[in-house]
Parts: structure tokens; sequence; C-alpha cells
């Protein structure tokens, strides 16, 4: 059996999607539970309303406990499958791709998929193949100890093992932190990106903001540097290409400068062709984007030493 668990907070656009889309994609016995953390946007309301769902209301979490992570928790000590599917709300599944998990699943321990990127914004259009470019040149798909919280599917008897989610409670990078414990006692993981699963993650520009202020420091290991050298590229591309059509518009060679503007156009489509038309003009705004959600990233964590997430502030525990 399979249960499904998605931990909600204040997702009334997203979650009758997603229910759809696991009842549409899982073809076994299965349940899905679903972890309505407190929603006040009317998410719970509308849950009630749903058929075929095991529905969880969480009132008050713990202090200093991460909501998705109790959440998650709380459908973990509910369910009865021996496979168990970690989903956010914002995700929609595949048949194909759940049938390719279950399949993975028979070699290893744990399966994490990176949804494809739906975006449906001109900032998240800009923002989105900047971060994924980093994420992908500090966590090699294939090679790396890591996961998407995402997406996860898990089986249970490993789960429990390694402690469930209750040890890793208060940790804000909880699927990096699940990755780890899977490693360390010596499960095999599976992780990778796919376009039978997919996500809008974010919907507007102040929850790109936070959201990814919320993630970026610790994604880079907290390391300063680290946040900024996979992306030193894609600046540096952009600048040289600027400065070549810049100075061919100066000169008046104005055809050359208009070649040399449709070849930056193209590198920049080619790059990140998964995205769509992605262009100069969207990676110039993307890394101007990334470097102030970077600063703000670090100025959350090292500095006022707070996270402000879901209309909730996570104080940082050293």
């Amino acid at each position: 059996m399979i249960s499904f668990i998605v931990p909600v907070r204040n997702e009334k656009e997203n979650i009758v999607e997603c229910i759809k889309s696991i009842k549409n994609s899982v073809e076994k016995d299965y349940e899905i539970i679903v972890v309505d953390d407190n929603s006040d946007d009317g998410t719970y309301e509308i849950l009630k309303k749903l058929e075929d769902i095991k529905l969880i209301k969480i009132e008050e979490k713990p202090e200093n406990i991460v909501g998705k992570n109790y959440a998650l928790y709380r459908g973990y000590l509910e369910s009865k499958g021996d496979i168990l599917v970690f989903l956010d709300a914002d995700v929609r599944i595949t048949k194909e791709g759940l049938s390719q998990a279950l399949a993975l699943l028979e070699e290893y321990d744990a399966i994490s998929f990176s949804p494809k990127q739906i975006t449906g914004s001109f900032f998240e259009f800009c923002i989105q193949p900047i971060v994924f470019y980093f994420l992908e040149s500090l966590y090699p798909y294939s090679h790396s100890i890591a996961m998407n919280g995402q997406f996860i599917a898990i089986k249970k008897k490993v789960y429990e093992d390694i402690g469930t989610h209750k040890v890793i409670a208060h940790e804000l990078l909880e699927d990096m932190m699940l990755a780890k414990l899977l490693d360390k006692n010596g499960y095999r993981i599976y992780f990778d990106k796919t376009d039978k699963i997919y996500t809008r993650m974010y919907r507007n520009l102040k929850e790109i903001f936070y959201g990814w202020s919320k993630n970026l420091y610790l994604l880079a290991n907290k390391r300063i540097y680290l946040l900024f050298k996979p992306t030193l590229k894609i600046l540096s591309l952009i600048l040289f290409w600027y400065f070549i059509v810049i100075l061919s518009f100066a000169k008046e060679k104005f055809l050359l400068s208009l070649i040399f503007f449709f070849l930056s156009n193209l590198e920049f489509y080619l790059k990140f062709r998964s995205f769509g038309f992605y262009n100069l003009l969207s990676a110039t705004i993307g890394i101007i984007l990334f470097i102030a959600i970077s600063i703000n990233s670090i100025y959350w964590y090292k500095i006022r030493k707070e996270i402000f997430w879901k209309n909730r502030i996570y104080k940082i525990l050293e």
C-alpha cells in the first residue's frame, strides 16, 4: 500500500489539483493523508469537502519545530502503507512519474525527483532558471547526497529506522538532512530531475524572495562563497555579451551589434531551453534577483537570526 502524505498551509490554490493528480496516477492500493497546518486562507474548508482523503488538522505546532516537518511526522503516524510518498501541495504527479519512482524503489531505499518547474509570472521566469542552475552546480543529479522535498518516495521501514522527521523536526532544509541521514545509515538514494512530475513553486515576487531567502544560504552549506561561485559563469556571460553589443553599437556597427544581440539570446535560450524562451534580459533580471535574495538569505541567517515563512517566524538555533 502507498501512503501519500501532503502537508499544507494556506494552499487553497493548489491542494485540489494536487489530490486529483494523485488519484489519476495511482493504480494500486493507496491512501491520501492531508495534514493541514493551521491554514487561515480557507484551505481546511476546501479539504473537508473532498472525498477519499484522510484529513488531519494541526491547531498548534510545538515550539521550535518547523511546520512542514511536524505535519509530515503527524501524517506518518496515521499512515498504513509500506511505501510513503511525501508530496508538496504545489506538485502534480503523473502515472509515468509515479510508476518510475515505484520501479526504482525495488533497487533503492528512497527516491527523490526534482520536478519540472512551471513559471507563470515574469519574475518566476527570470529567477527560477538561475536558481536551478545554482542547485545543479552544487548538487549534480545522480552524483549527490541530496533530495528534493517536493517529491520523496521512501520505504516505511527505512524511514522509521532513520528516526522519521521527528529527529530533524527543527531543520528548515529538511529534505537535505533526510538525505544525509539516509546516507549515514547506509541506505541508497536515487535523486534526479524529471518532466513527468511538475510544479509551480511560487506565484509572485514576494513568495520568490521569501522562499529562496529561506533556502539559499543553507543550500550553500552556510558558505558564502558557495552562494555566488556557481553563478559567476552566468554573470560573466551576461557582462561579456553586453560589452560586445554595446561596443559594436558605440562604433556604429549596428548590424554587428544586432547579430551579437541575437547570438546572446540564442545562447541563453539553448542553455535554459527547458524554461522556454530565456534570453539576455531574463538572465540579467534573474542574476540581479539571485544576488539580492542571496544577500537577504545571509542577512536572515547571520545577522537577524530568524526566518520568515508562511506567516511564521523561525528563530535560528545555533
